[in-house]
């Protein structure tokens, strides 16, 4: 039963199904795509993968059979006594509205989710937004804004942590000048490897080899996705000028360097 429209670019709806097998009831967030970023749904899928490849949490998904819807089953939801955890974006704790979500900084996200979470999860929490910000450069995704992260709670709010990764996709293969989406060190350029590694030992507080360590779990995770994606690509013709697109632009931050002008690598 389809349910309310959820506001992006992609178009989606909040749906609620039931599984025939087990009598249960979930819901998902269903997206679509439309003339102006052709395959997007394909292009998120892969770009979760490769989330999952570097270890992060995500929700589950799925490509439909005709590859042109995404489903996403939603993540707020406590299976321990079926009630809905609570859940807020990152520009809603930096008191910014949604309109503003493309101000602001990755370091400033560092510092609302290590005053927000507690204390038990705190460490992992700043370790795995490290993570997906630098995943966020890595895969060239120029959306990485601050309604892209947020917090989960419990009823009692004494359990507050980095909600899993979502909404991650290739940008540059639609918009090839797309820069990211916020600041890192005042300016919106893609960084590479030692500015990168940089932002992690003096924002995110981690030893240079831990930063290290996650920036290559984040390099090898994009090329074990991008050598799929080729595969993927050969299967599905349909895929190939936006497949091919984001394989070109996922090839620019394999050298590690930092990278000023994506747009003329995708011709």
């Amino acid at each position: 039963m389809f349910q309310s429209a959820v506001s992006g670019i992609q178009p989606k709806v909040l749906a609620t199904l039931t599984d025939k097998a087990s009598l249960s009831i979930h819901d998902y967030i269903i997206k679509s795509w439309g003339e102006a970023y052709p395959r997007l749904s394909e292009n998120e899928f892969f770009c979760l993968k490769a989330a999952q490849r570097a270890g992060l949490i995500t929700p589950e998904f799925s490509l439909s059979n005709n590859k042109k819807l995404l489903i996403i089953k939603r993540f707020d939801l406590d299976q321990n006594n079926n009630r809905h955890l609570g859940f807020e974006e990152v520009g809603v704790l930096q008191g910014k509205r949604s309109n503003k979500k493309y101000l602001g900084s990755y370091e400033q996200i560092i510092k609302t989710i290590a005053t927000f979470t507690s204390n038990a999860h705190r460490q992992q929490s700043i370790k795995d937004a490290y993570k997906s910000i630098l995943l966020s450069f890595i895969l060239r995704n120029g959306d990485a804004h601050l309604k892209n992260f947020g917090i989960l709670y419990n009823y009692e709010q004494n359990e507050r942590y980095l909600a899993p990764a979502y909404d991650i996709v290739n940008t540059t293969a639609y918009l090839p000048q797309d820069t990211p989406a916020l600041t890192l060190f005042g300016k919106k350029l893609w960084w590479g490897k030692k500015h990168l590694i940089q932002f992690g030992t003096e924002q995110c507080q981690l030893f240079q080899k831990e930063a290290e360590e996650i920036y290559q779990q984040c390099l090898t995770a994009m090329l074990e996705t991008k050598t799929e994606m080729i595969g993927y690509i050969k299967k599905n013709p349909e895929y190939k000028d936006i497949g091919n697109r984001i394989v070109a632009s996922w090839e620019t931050a394999e050298s590690g360097e930092i990278l000023k002008n994506i747009s003329h690598e995708l011709h």
